[in-house]
């Protein structure tokens, strides 16, 4: 025992004691089981959103230059750049002094063809026919009525039920035809016409449906004949645009076709009104023998009376809707040219934007999307809420590459919105509740299809691959599975890893 316990004492038995350990330590590493490192995450409910990004320029949803539409010296400016003016406010006038004055000769002049007509016709008023007035007379008048008020029908039905249907807010304050077509000089002033015509059959439905045998004078047929007037010549405007229709995947052939037609139908109603109005007025004079010489005489002093007040208005520049002016150059003492441009109009409150989306990502973007808007002049931490309110159905092709025109709505006025800002738009074209949705990178692509790689759920040291169908990709790109798979799945985030 002694020598043994000398042994282990000694040198060589120390040397063999180490030699022992390092043997023993080292089997034991080398028999230790191998462990691997496995990421993986819980499939989840989720919300899929699909945006469409792009940059834009804040505008205002009208913007107008106006002008005289008389040439003459300005006599009065009453409104300065940065004022705010109420629809139908005076901005600035011409001199028409000599306009006024033979205004009122014309007055006094129809004033003394009214008089000799009551005194021809034996009737105390000025063109209503009296007790003497013959059977024939009265049955002319009335028959004139119904047509003035045919007329106003014929109007309303060529430009509410034929036109209106290719406008877009037609009965709004800013109607605009499907721009489908090159000319845009045309196309505003087909968008300017008819925001007046809204006006105007407005007002004729009214007096329209006041007309009767008490109140009637052949002035109604003549402004009938007036408002007739107006509309062909909207409809003749309205006509060469529509025929400038060029057929897209949003407008097709057939639709443009059903639009020519409308428009053929509506010019032929206003055209037929005009001949039944001025057959009318001829009746109406015909059947007035005994005082249709002086009828004439009335006529005619009505017409130089409406001519000259028409002259009077065109010598006065109003504001054609509520806005800021932003240029002004009208002068006092200044001539002014009839329709040179002289002072810029804004609208006051109400903004848009105006964007324009690739061709890959028009098919996405739908009318009343949402959007979330940033405008550089106050970064990212100031959102404004948008719709889409209008896509053109034509592109637009900047730098070779078509891209498609949307305006955006804001969805509340708000001070800091400015006209020129350039504004960043996130449209919404997609959001859906309770969608499987996963990264892009555990999405394995094969020759066969698609694969992720999940955790056996009986077995946590087994994996398998299985395959996906996968959907669209998400503003932050996730990448959304339509199947394959389940709720509570756990996926490994390398899908080529195995378990050991």
């Amino acid at each position: 025992m002694n020598s043994f316990t000398a042994f282990f004492k000694s040198a060589a038995g120390i040397a063999t004691i180490i030699g022992v350990v390092v043997v023993v330590g080292g089997g034991a590493l080398i028999l230790k089981p191998k462990t691997s490192s496995i990421s993986t995450f819980t499939v989840a409910s989720s919300t899929f959103t699909q945006v469409v990004s792009v940059t834009g320029s804040v505008v205002p949803v009208q913007t107008v230059n106006l002008g005289f539409q008389a040439s003459g010296e300005i006599a009065s400016v009453n409104k300065d750049v940065g004022d705010y003016v109420n629809q139908g406010d005076v901005i600035a006038s011409l001199d028409s002094s000599v306009l006024q004055a033979n205004l009122a000769k014309a007055q006094s002049d129809l004033q003394g063809a009214q008089a000799q007509l009551a005194e021809v016709s034996g009737s105390t008023g000025t063109t209503s026919p009296s007790a003497a007035a013959s059977l024939d007379v009265v049955n002319s008048e009335k028959a004139a009525i119904v047509t003035a008020q045919q007329a106003y029908t014929a109007a309303d039905d060529a430009v509410h039920n034929q036109v209106d249907q290719f406008f877009t807010d037609p009965r709004k304050a800013d109607p605009k035809i499907l721009f489908a077509f090159t000319d845009y000089d045309l196309y505003t002033k087909i968008n300017n016409e008819r925001a007046s015509l809204e006006f105007l059959l407005n007002a004729w439905q009214a007096s329209s449906t006041a007309i009767n045998l008490s109140n009637f004078s052949i002035s109604d047929l003549q402004s009938a004949n007036q408002n007739l007037l107006v509309v062909q010549g909207f409809l003749n405007d309205v006509a060469s645009a529509v025929n400038e229709f060029q057929a897209t995947p949003q407008i097709p052939q057939a639709t443009i076709d059903q639009y020519r037609a409308a428009v053929s139908t509506a010019r032929t109603e206003v055209n037929n009104s005009i001949t039944a109005v001025t057959d009318a007025e001829d009746s109406l004079s015909s059947s007035q023998s005994g005082n249709g010489v002086q009828q004439a005489a009335v006529s005619s002093a009505a017409a130089v009376v409406a001519q000259i007040q028409a002259q009077i208005d065109q010598t006065v520049m109003t504001a054609p809707f509520d806005g800021q002016v932003t240029l002004q150059n009208a002068k006092v003492g200044q001539v002014a040219t009839a329709g040179a441009p002289l002072v810029s109009l804004i609208s006051a409150s109400k903004y848009e934007i105006d964007a324009y989306v690739a061709e890959a990502d028009i098919a996405k973007v739908q009318l009343n999307d949402m959007a979330s808007v940033t405008l550089d002049a106050y970064g990212n931490g100031v959102v404004f809420p948008a719709k889409v309110v209008e896509i053109d159905p034509a592109e637009t092709v900047e730098n070779g590459i078509s891209t498609y025109k949307i305006e955006l709505d804001f969805t509340s006025n708000d001070d800091r919105i400015k006209s020129g800002m350039t504004a960043n738009v996130d449209i919404i074209t997609e959001q859906n509740a309770g969608e499987i949705v996963v990264p892009q990178g555990v999405v394995l692509t094969k020759a066969d299809g698609k694969y992720v790689t999940v955790l056996d759920s009986n077995d946590s040291t087994k994996t398998e691959q299985r395959e996906v169908t996968t959907g669209n990709i998400d503003e932050n790109g996730n990448i959304e599975i339509l199947s394959g798979l389940n709720i509570g799945d756990k996926v490994l985030t390398d899908p080529t890893q195995e378990a050991n």
